[in-house]
């Protein structure tokens, strides 16, 4: 999983940052740079299959902010996390890759828009959904996604079937991910795992 990131992401990233720099944005820079290398620390350096959704989360917003100084902040990112799920161990990686999603295909022909993380307890499980006011689009299933011609900016090759696939490895057929979408309104991605701590 972790040899997925993909270097294209690792190359542009590190040229903005050189942009940044040459065009005296020091302090952009410093903020770009910091985010990278804590992102790579956190999902090339740590070797554990979870973490908490802490670190899930702060990885998010390091991701996000990169890509923000990147191309602008015409969508806007709201993260609603209860407290009381900020230790709960969850697979490393599940969240990032709805993120991305979101980011790169939801909003082509709306030109702003939302994307809202929220992670809360429901009974004995853990209920993480990511969803959007973007395009949306119709699903052949609950795990499809249209193909991109933008596959070489992205983060990693982390796709929806992967994710589900890992969940359900792990936890068992009962878990995983659904995902709910309509044309022009919007998407909603919805992962529900057992509470570990």
């Amino acid at each position: 999983m972790q040899q997925q990131i993909n270097p294209h992401f690792l190359y542009n990233t590190l040229t903005s940052i050189k942009f940044m720099v040459q065009h005296g944005s020091n302090k952009e820079s410093e903020e770009i740079i910091n985010a990278f290398i804590s992102l790579l620390k956190n999902t090339v350096g740590n070797v554990n299959e979870t973490i908490t959704v802490k670190q899930e989360i702060d990885n998010l917003k390091d991701y996000v902010l990169i890509q923000q100084k990147r191309y602008g902040n015409r969508i806007k990112i709201n993260y609603f996390i209860a407290p009381d799920c900020l230790e709960i161990q969850i697979p490393k990686l599940i969240l990032q890759p709805f993120i991305e999603n979101a980011f790169f295909h939801g909003f082509n022909y709306k030109q702003k828009g939302n994307i809202n993380v929220l992670v809360q307890m429901e009974g004995k499980d853990l209920k993480c959904e990511v969803f959007d006011n973007g395009d949306g689009m119709e699903l052949l299933d609950k795990f499809s996604l249209p193909d991109t011609k933008r596959k070489q900016d992205r983060f990693s090759g982390i796709g929806i079937r992967n994710v589900h696939e890992r969940i359900q490895l792990i936890y068992g057929k009962r878990y995983g991910v659904e995902i709910v979408s309509q044309a022009g309104e919007g998407t909603k991605v919805q992962i529900i795992i057992p509470i570990i701590y």
